[in-house]
């Protein structure tokens, strides 16, 4: 194809995935528009970024996990173009004893890695290794050009902690976040919050985040989102998820980790309210409007009880 064609067409349909992601997960009209808002969505259109085929690899994964785990694990073994974003899906399969999806994720990634060798050559794999250790202090591949991660790592970078604080300290997150991960997916903790913590946990565990990647966000925030409308919202909930939302315009600076770590609060506090009160909604209740007047999560605990 011409460029401007080649272009078109890859921003429209790695675009119409991640929006398919999305709706699979809320399928509401308002959680589309509002994946559609974010100005990373601006970036990725702009300049052409494969953020939203790696938001839609992630979701379409975790969307499938629980009913096709076998076609789960092929979108989770094409996730490895992007290998940065896959550290903890192993673990978090482990843990929670996903042997299909674990083993049909590692016959998709063998292939395609085998695959990969006899099309371009199998000294791809050696020269790839080498290219993630010759970049520089801010992970770019240009000595001369600072790159703005959304990690971490980048945040303690561009606060001028100096380059072994910054390993260390991000090094820690990672370990604390892996663990954390392994621990919501061993417990019997409602799947869309497991799924929440497994796309929060992919961006914080890699230093090598770019603003374009944040799509992913969407994905998290729209488990959460499934969860408040099966279970109801706590009281605020939906505010601070708006609020969310309104951060993801100002991330010309490497402000991610705080979002972040926002998200881990709203999830941390849902998981909380699980075991504080162990009787929930299987499903989802018949008078939902959409995603900013669904019920309290109050009011659905006193339901519970009334009916018990």
């Amino acid at each position: 194809m011409p460029y401007l064609t080649a272009f078109a067409v890859w921003t429209v349909a790695t675009f119409f995935l991640y929006l398919a992601a999305v709706y699979a997960i809320v399928p509401r009209l308002t959680a589309v528009i509002a994946a559609v808002t974010p100005f990373v969505v601006a970036e990725n259109i702009l300049l052409g970024n494969n953020g939203f085929l790696s938001a839609a690899l992630i979701g379409f994964s975790l969307f499938f996990l629980e009913r096709r785990p076998w076609l789960s694990g092929i979108f989770m073994g094409l996730l490895t173009y992007k290998p940065q974003f896959g550290v903890l899906f192993p673990l978090a399969l482990l843990a929670s004893r996903n042997w299909r999806a674990f083993g049909s994720a590692t016959a998709a990634t063998a292939i395609l890695g085998v695959t990969a060798a006899i099309e371009f050559g199998a000294e791809g794999w050696p020269s790839f290794i080498e290219t993630l250790r010759d970049r520089n202090a801010s992970l770019s591949l240009d000595p001369g050009l600072e790159l703005t991660l959304q990690s971490v790592y980048g945040l303690l970078h561009w606060t001028g902690a100096g380059t072994g604080i910054s390993w260390a300290l991000h090094s820690a997150v990672v370990a604390i976040v892996a663990l954390a991960t392994c621990v919501v997916w061993a417990k019997s903790i409602p799947y869309s919050l497991k799924a929440a913590t497994l796309c929060i946990g992919s961006l914080t565990v890699t230093p090598y985040v770019q603003i374009y990647d944040l799509c992913v966000l969407s994905i998290a925030v729209a488990f959460l989102i499934k969860d408040g409308l099966l279970a109801g919202f706590l009281p605020g909930e939906r505010t601070a998820i708006l609020v969310r939302f309104a951060a993801l315009f100002f991330l010309l600076t490497p402000l991610g980790p705080i979002v972040y770590a926002f998200i881990v609060f709203l999830m941390a506090w849902r998981i909380a309210a699980y075991r504080q009160e162990p009787l929930r909604q299987t499903q989802a209740p018949p008078a939902i409007e959409g995603i900013i007047t669904g019920p309290d999560m109050t009011q659905h605990v006193s339901d519970n009880h009334a009916t018990a």
